[in-house]
């Protein structure tokens, strides 16, 4: 696996994920879920397809074939790191961990060669977690269920490992309550956005600490705000009290693999490689520096996020995510219009709404978002 220094990091787009999320990847039978020859993949498929069939809408349908599908812990795990090869250039890992979880994946894949990297954390880091262990010592030894969590880590302590995993005990861990507050540490010591697995991050609550949320976060929420409000409707009710919190990208990954009868990864890799999800990937990664900026450009992401909202309330108002992307409306006054405009306005005419061509093409960023929301919205992806 290629090593990147931890000082050009902050020049990439890219993000430091924990062991634990990308041992769900590394391991064989997620990777032959994602690859599509799995039971659990057809299983899956086939009730997705089923209930489609019956007119439920994709986002519906996946939810209830989620649940239905039991377990669902490592499964999850696999679908949200597919939705962070879309937002990533680079995957990076703690190099000091990689031997935990590297399996018989071949070196040369696709996967393993152009999405995963390897970086070493710097040792300042490594102290500055190993200080946060101690303070917070008394809370760690109180969560009775952290007793195993102990336990490996003085078996890795006194099996005398070289350099950092011989010097600090959580080091070669990858699940242990200490690891979690070491990349809690990474995440405030550094502008790359950190990938903090669910486990790790309800191992942080119960400490009472947070970890910052990164960009693409930022965006999700402006997205999913969009569609609470507009939750009241049968249409969006499954958005308000979903039973099974999923990866807000895996409908547009689903409706591509789908509609191209792909697998899940190789869906995921041709989103990955559209001028759309690239020019999203480029914008994470300046929202990402504007908010280790300070206040003032907190500010402004704040602003950012409210037009998006906007945006994004407006394409649910009208049914239509073309809005800002292929046109905007406009309303056609008629009682505007010379000669004819007392006559409509007699009749009680009412406005008409037009669609103006855009002057200058969107963002790019903004259309891959639009491709996100449409994908939410299909009732049948292999329609479109």
């Amino acid at each position: 696996m290629e090593k990147i220094a931890f000082n050009q990091l902050k020049t990439m787009s890219c993000a430091i994920m924990d062991a634990g999320s990308g041992k769900d990847l590394f391991d064989r039978d997620s990777f032959d879920y994602l690859q599509g020859t799995s039971r659990e993949w057809h299983g899956f498929s086939s009730q997705l397809r089923k209930d489609m069939d019956r007119g439920l809408g994709l986002s519906a349908a996946v939810q209830r074939a989620a649940s239905l599908m039991p377990p669902m812990g490592g499964i999850l795990g696999t679908w949200q790191i597919l939705e962070y090869l879309i937002c990533y250039d680079f995957i990076v890992f703690d190099q000091n961990v990689l031997v935990e979880f590297q399996s018989d994946l071949a070196p040369d894949s696709l996967l393993y060669s152009s999405v995963f990297r390897c970086t070493e954390i710097p040792e300042d880091i490594y102290e500055g977690a190993a200080a946060a262990i101690e303070r917070n010592r008394t809370s760690i030894v109180a969560l009775g269920s952290t007793r195993d969590y102990h336990q490996g880590d003085r078996d890795i302590h006194e099996s005398k490992a070289p350099g950092l995993r011989g010097r600090f005990p959580f080091a070669g861990s990858d699940e242990s309550i200490q690891r979690a507050i070491f990349y809690l540490e990474v995440a405030n010591s550094s502008s790359t956005p950190v990938l903090i697995s669910a486990k790790k991050r309800g191992m942080l609550d119960a400490l009472k600490l947070n970890a910052e949320r990164v960009a693409h976060q930022y965006i999700e929420s402006a997205i999913n705000a969009a569609f609470k409000e507009k939750a009241t409707s049968e249409t969006f009710a499954h958005f308000a009290g979903a039973s099974v919190e999923l990866p807000s990208m895996l409908e547009m990954i689903l409706a591509r693999a789908l509609t191209y009868e792909e697998s899940l990864m190789d869906a995921a890799m041709s989103i990955r490689t559209s001028p759309y999800a690239t020019a999203y990937r480029r914008y994470l990664h300046d929202l990402q520096k504007k908010l280790k900026a300070g206040r003032l450009e907190r500010g402004l992401i704040a602003t950012e996020m409210a037009k998006l909202k906007a945006t994004v309330s407006e394409w649910l108002k009208n049914g239509d995510a073309r809005i800002r992307i292929d046109y905007v409306k406009r309303e056609l006054q008629y009682s505007k219009i010379p000669t004819i405009g007392w006559v409509t306005e007699l009749a009680n005419i009412k406005n008409l709404e037009i669609n103006d061509p855009l002057l200058e093409a969107p963002p790019y960023y903004l259309t891959f978002v639009s491709n996100w929301f449409r994908a939410k919205e299909v009732l049948d992806p292999r329609t479109t």
